[in-house]
């Protein structure tokens, strides 16, 4: 029997830029898309795969399918993969005809000076003290900045594109001891690192650099 690829969800997600930025974070995307999971009753949100495939500076809307993504569909900003109730969902974020015209405010810098590098194993970790910025924001500048400074012969710039959970109440619990180990730099182009939480690991968060 051929399985339903019908839409499950389609909604529209708020969108700012960050500070004087021109494009858009893959962290508001994801934090906008799971608001928006909650609000139509996905309690569950497990075993997480959300990547982002280009950069984007207009409008997005979230789709979520009742299967798998239909084999047609190729024209999307970001994708994702979840399970919730024993059942594993499918969507994508797309560019929608759309200006953005809010912006925040967003110093990333406020959250490097609060960081602390320790280069004998590629880690980084955030003061205690620090409550500034939501839970993804500083994990993903404390990886920006990791990358910077453990490699600063790659030139180039290091952008979030993927972003592995296997809870998402994990990013959203107190923040306890963050730290983040870089794993591995694939030829120069593709880093992987792990998230910590008071020493348990709660996902990975790859960036992508772009020259």
């Amino acid at each position: 029997m051929k399985k339903d690829n019908s839409i499950l969800l389609k909604q529209e997600l708020p969108i700012a830029f960050k500070g004087s930025r021109d494009y858009i974070y893959a962290s508001d995307v994801f934090s906008g898309l799971i608001d928006v999971l909650k609000n139509h009753g996905f309690n569950e949100i497990i075993n997480i795969d959300f990547s982002v495939h280009n950069l984007s500076n207009v409008g997005i809307e979230l789709i979520i399918y009742k299967n798998q993504l239909p084999s047609s569909i190729q024209d999307y900003f970001a994708q994702l993969r979840f399970e919730s109730n024993g059942k594993t969902y499918f969507g994508i974020v797309k560019s929608i005809d759309k200006k953005i015209t809010d912006r925040t405010n967003y110093d990333e810098q406020d959250i490097f000076e609060n960081t602390e590098i320790n280069k004998n194993d590629n880690s980084i970790t955030l003061s205690n003290k620090y409550t500034s910025y939501s839970n993804l924001e500083a994990f993903t500048a404390m990886n920006k900045i990791l990358l910077y400074s453990v490699r600063p012969d790659i030139k180039g710039q290091w952008l979030s594109v993927r972003l592995q959970l296997e809870n998402y109440k994990d990013l959203y619990s107190k923040r306890e001891n963050y730290k983040v180990v870089l794993k591995k730099i694939f030829s120069n182009k593709y880093a992987k690192s792990s998230l910590f939480n008071n020493d348990q690991k709660i996902g990975n968060l790859f960036f992508s650099l772009r020259k």
